[in-house]
């Protein structure tokens, strides 16, 4: 073997190993979690610009603004006290049916759940 034909070894197999380790820097610095590659999502309204574009959509006249206000808070009211009830039953009718570590489990995936934003 010549010396011109291992100076071409050496300079093919320096470019390889560079071209290897630059794609595997590339792929191990590749965001993992779900979240890191999800698109973002548009921002939800605030309760607020849910109520500004409420009053604006129906035309809601200053009288009537109050009035409908309340109505809703009421409905919000009954709607979770109605929510925490239904909970407590089927929480109850768990118990009964799971193990205590199963239900201790269940209790854990719920918080979890409920963590995520969720009612």
């Amino acid at each position: 073997m010549t010396n011109r034909s291992i100076a071409v070894i050496w300079v093919l197999a320096v470019f390889l190993l560079g071209a290897f380790s630059g794609g595997s820097i590339v792929y191990l610095m590749k965001p993992t979690t779900p979240a890191a590659q999800a698109p973002e999502q548009p921002r939800k309204p605030n309760a607020e610009e849910k109520w500004v574009r409420l009053v604006r959509e129906l035309q809601l006249t200053p009288e009537q603004e109050p009035k409908i206000k309340q109505i809703l808070d009421e409905a919000r009211d009954n709607t979770e006290k109605a929510v925490r009830e239904l909970r407590s039953q089927a929480d109850n009718r768990m118990k009964e049916v799971l193990t205590p570590e199963q239900f201790a489990a269940w209790k854990e995936l719920v918080k979890r759940h409920r963590g995520r934003g969720r009612p």
